[in-house]
């Protein structure tokens, strides 16, 4: 099983691929089990909204999450900079 932290290098930053080309913000593998019937509907919703399945569960979380914190007050994390290059 993969365990990915906020650490995890390469985590929500650029990544240089071939030819000079970037690829910004890249987000760690997330595996979500859910029914073909639900996942069928999310990408009925996603077309409807012009996003990727991806980008409308994205969406979805961020807004459930967001009327959480309006209820029950702000999420702390705390994130851990293991970056010595930034003395900040």
């Amino acid at each position: 099983m993969n365990s990915y932290n906020l650490n995890t290098p390469g985590y929500n930053s650029d990544i240089k691929l071939e030819r000079g080309v970037y690829m910004g913000n890249y987000y760690p593998p997330f595996s979500l089990r859910i029914s073909e019937e639900l996942i069928d509907k999310i990408k009925v919703i996603a077309s409807k909204n012009k996003r990727s399945a991806n980008k409308e569960l994205e969406y979805i979380i961020e807004k459930y999450i967001n009327e959480y914190e309006d209820t029950n007050g702000k999420i702390e994390i705390n994130y851990i900079n293991n970056d010595s290059t930034n003395q900040n």
